[in-house]
């Protein structure tokens, strides 16, 4: 399976398609040909299959929910609930970087899953504004319908945000409403081949714990498949945040190179 299909889609982007577009609630699509169609109230779900293979893949596009929480938070529950409540994910999603778009701010990330002894790859895409959370999901075991899902992608157009709530107002630029984990999740490629990106299985994290009583801790651990140790950075200190404006005050920190794990495992440390 080519991994790098998700790295390359152009997110919640307006484009001019031949093919009629169809809408669900706060999200316009075009249906790839071939594919099944079947439409809730909570959801609508596209998919096509090859019942000789196995091969499927499977998009959902979830119907816009009243969401506090900022878009990271919102990402990560929906991670949790919809991939990995589905299929069984051993690994954190490799994230993309945020994009701002008519008033949202989408989130997406990517990440191999296993389900019923089959391999696969799953997406999620999330843009929360408004005071609301959009979410596109989607599920495939096989590069056989990769054009068709790069359509899918490409067609995707999210509809204005609506203005905030008075609640959702009041929360906005609030202590309260930056609280929590805070991660920046980038893949490692070795390159290009026919116009992808090759994941080449390293990473680099960068996250921020905002805690309620005005202290922070800063991670920083970069996994570099071409680099002996891994580069990590270590901070604490305390945050304020005045209208638009986040101060951190960093109070103590470390940082260096550490060992890899001999299992060669990306998630482990090593003895020094």
């Amino acid at each position: 399976m080519r991994e790098a299909l998700f790295f390359t889609i152009l997110l919640f982007t307006c484009t001019t398609i031949a093919a009629q577009q169809q809408r669900f609630d706060v999200i316009s699509y075009t249906m790839p040909q071939g594919w099944q169609q079947q439409r809730s109230e909570g959801g609508v779900q596209l998919s096509v299959s090859d019942k000789q293979s196995g091969a499927y893949a499977v998009a959902i596009i979830l119907k816009a929910k009243e969401a506090a929480a900022g878009a990271n938070e919102n990402f990560k529950a929906e991670w949790a609930q919809l991939v990995k409540g589905t299929v069984q994910v051993n690994e954190e999603p490799g994230m993309l970087s945020p994009e701002r778009v008519k008033g949202w701010e989408v989130v997406s990330g990517t990440a191999h899953y296993t389900d019923a002894g089959q391999k696969g790859l799953a997406t999620l895409m999330t843009a929360t504004g408004g005071g609301k959370m959009a979410s596109v999901v989607l599920l495939t075991n096989t590069d056989k319908y990769q054009q068709e899902l790069l359509s899918l992608l490409n067609s995707l157009d999210l509809a204005e945000a609506a203005e905030a709530g008075p609640a959702a107002s009041a929360q906005s630029g609030s202590n309260a409403s930056i609280v929590g984990l805070w991660v920046r999740y980038t893949i490692e490629t070795s390159g290009y081949a026919n116009g992808f990106p090759q994941p080449s299985g390293g990473y680099f994290r960068k996250e921020y714990a905002f805690y309620g009583d005005g202290t922070y801790l800063f991670r920083m651990k970069n996994w570099a498949v071409y680099a002996k140790e891994i580069q990590y950075v270590y901070e604490t200190g305390s945050w304020k945040l005045s209208g638009d404006k986040l101060t951190i005050t960093p109070r103590q920190g470390k940082g260096g190179w550490w060992s890899k794990a001999k299992s060669g495992k990306t998630s482990g440390w090593g003895a020094w």
